[in-house]
């Protein structure tokens, strides 16, 4: 796989800016064209009632709305102009998860944000999670307090042998491949030590077959959140990518993240790349 176009998500949140900037320093990398997706957030119609004020008060949301999206597309048309990388930029309206779902169908990569829970503008964490589950793309997720322009040069590698994870690697290989230091980690049960070692020594004889050089590391037996594992370790290594699997499940006909996934998406702190 080759990153030759992008989908970033842009909003009307604190961290959106940041978000840009590092997908400007992606695309610059790998050459890639970056197609910013803007969906504006729903007028609460019902909420503000029919009275002349509450007429007044729609109004002037909506010019503040305007005014958010104006202020995204300037940033983003400054920061991409300024680093010569080429560009597109929509605003779709509709169901959110769904249109960006779709709009990461036409890139090779989606670029979203995590969840600020500080921020009230900031999307919700169900939005980037149906979207980035819906997509049938990868999701590189980046943290609401931003990330340095290096982010990927060290990839710590969360490897359970599953579909999800095999989908991760694959879709990552351009940011694997570049890096000068790849860890790769696998968590299991004591009874499946064996298993585990099996599956990472057979992981690495993978990766060598791309000339890619990799250290393992096996959590066997671990007690607690296995996400605040991974948080750890991604701290011990110095890492500032982490590859792994989006496991997801369906309750009342919303997509959702599971547990470990989820937990990483809540108090990550460097970039995520997400494979379904």
């Amino acid at each position: 796989m080759e990153i030759r176009s992008i989908a970033l998500h842009i909003d009307r949140s604190k961290a959106m800016s940041k978000r840009i900037d590092a997908a400007v320093s992606l695309a610059r990398r790998f050459s890639a064209r970056l197609d910013a997706v803007y969906i504006p957030p729903p007028l609460d119609v019902a909420y503000l009632g029919e009275s002349v004020v509450a007429a007044q008060a729609l109004a002037s949301e909506f010019e503040a709305l305007r005014a958010d999206a104006a202020k995204a597309h300037k940033y983003f048309e400054d920061a991409v102009h300024a680093a010569g990388v080429s560009c597109t930029y929509h605003e779709l309206d509709g169901d959110a998860p769904a249109r960006l779902a779709e709009a990461a169908r036409y890139s090779d990569l989606l670029m979203v944000g995590q969840d600020d829970p500080d921020d009230s503008r900031s999307t919700s964490r169900t939005t980037i999670e149906s979207a980035m589950l819906m997509a049938g793309r990868p999701s590189l997720v980046i943290p609401y307090i931003g990330t340095a322009d290096d982010f990927g040069s060290r990839v710590l590698i969360a490897w359970n042998a599953s579909r999800e994870a095999a989908r991760a690697v694959h879709d990552a290989m351009p940011l694997i491949r570049t890096a000068t230091k790849v860890d790769v980690i696998g968590v299991g049960a004591a009874d499946d030590r064996e298993l585990v070692l099996s599956r990472l020594n057979r992981f690495e004889q993978y990766l060598k077959a791309h000339d890619i050089t990799c250290s393992l590391h096996d959590e066997i037996d671990v007690e607690g959140d296995i996400g605040e594992l991974m948080l750890s370790r991604i701290s011990d290594m110095g890492s500032n990518l982490l590859v792994m699997g989006a496991y997801g499940h369906s309750p009342m006909r919303e997509l959702l993240l599971g547990g470990v996934s989820r937990t990483l998406l809540r108090e990550m702190t460097v970039p995520v790349l997400m494979s379904h």
